[in-house]
């Protein structure tokens, strides 16, 4: 569990995973830490990480104080997921939290995490992340598929 981040939301995104085989698209591997995340600073970011390698969720939530959970796409049992992956358009598959997700306010600081699962024990591991602060970009707003 990385530190300073809040047990209640790992806990909850670490209960929706279960054991699965951990394959995904081959010969794509599983990322593994460090990985360097980053990710535009618009309302609507795009997230990338290096390597190209596969990952299980991507997890976009305010910073202290309030560390509250804005989106996060997530599968059950693999890491299929692949860069780059844009702020609430949903990866073929994929569930996410909240049901839709939160409009990003300019100015706000968010923190984009990225994990993946442990197939071998139906947790996750935290391999990266980054940090925003949105400026809002002419004619940029969130579109939900």
């Amino acid at each position: 569990m990385r530190p300073g981040l809040p047990p209640l939301r790992w806990a909850l995104l670490g209960s929706l995973l279960a054991c699965g085989d951990g394959t995904g698209p081959d010969p794509i591997p599983v990322c593994t830490s460090p990985l360097l995340v980053t990710a535009t600073r618009s309302v609507t970011p795009v997230v990338t990480w290096t390597g190209g390698c596969r990952v299980n969720q991507v997890v976009v939530h305010e910073a202290a104080p309030n560390f509250a959970l804005a989106w996060a796409a997530f599968y059950a049992d693999s890491n299929p997921i692949l860069p780059p992956v844009q702020y609430g358009v949903l990866p073929s598959g994929a569930e996410q939290l909240p049901d839709v997700p939160r409009a990003l306010q300019p100015g706000t600081t968010y923190i984009i995490d990225v994990s993946v699962a442990d197939t071998s024990n139906g947790t996750f591991v935290f391999v990266g992340s980054d940090t925003i602060i949105p400026w809002k970009i002419p004619g940029d707003s969130l579109r939900i598929a």
